[in-house]
């Protein structure tokens, strides 16, 4: 696909695989409930989610609850759970909405560790856009 690509040919490629269409795609679509609701370049389309993601890894997984239940309220979007355990992910507008989160974790005696802020996946961008649309 990458070489077709390359080479000029326009490809029209359905996926649920948003890694492989980060990869490949110059421009993206994103379809939610038969829908377009969003469409350009994989770094508009980041660009247009927000400043980024706040990821937090936290040392204790019992209280992975209390944390997102922290982060959703503080900076008003869905948390996104790691399939491997203990780590949150979640939209953040701004360092300042990141930092006062981080600070009501530690208020709250959370153990992190592990954090930092990043440009969302083009998965994470997908989640923001649909969350609120569900």
């Amino acid at each position: 696909i990458r070489g077709l690509a390359e080479a000029g040919v326009t490809i029209l490629l359905t996926t649920q695989y948003l890694e492989e269409a980060d990869q490949l795609a110059a421009r993206i679509a994103v379809i939610d409930h038969g829908r377009k609701i969003a469409e350009g370049t994989s770094r508009e389309l980041k660009a247009a989610t927000g400043s980024g993601f706040l990821h937090v890894a936290l040392a204790d997984v019992a209280r992975l609850d209390e944390a997102a239940t922290i982060l959703e309220r503080r900076l008003e979007h869905p948390v996104q759970r790691s399939a491997e355990g203990a780590e949150l992910s979640v939209l953040a507008r701004t360092a300042k909405t990141a930092n006062e989160a981080l600070a009501e974790l530690v208020a709250a005696g959370i153990e992190l560790s592990d954090f930092s802020m990043g440009q969302p996946s083009l998965e994470e961008v997908f989640f923001a856009l649909t969350a609120s649309r569900a």
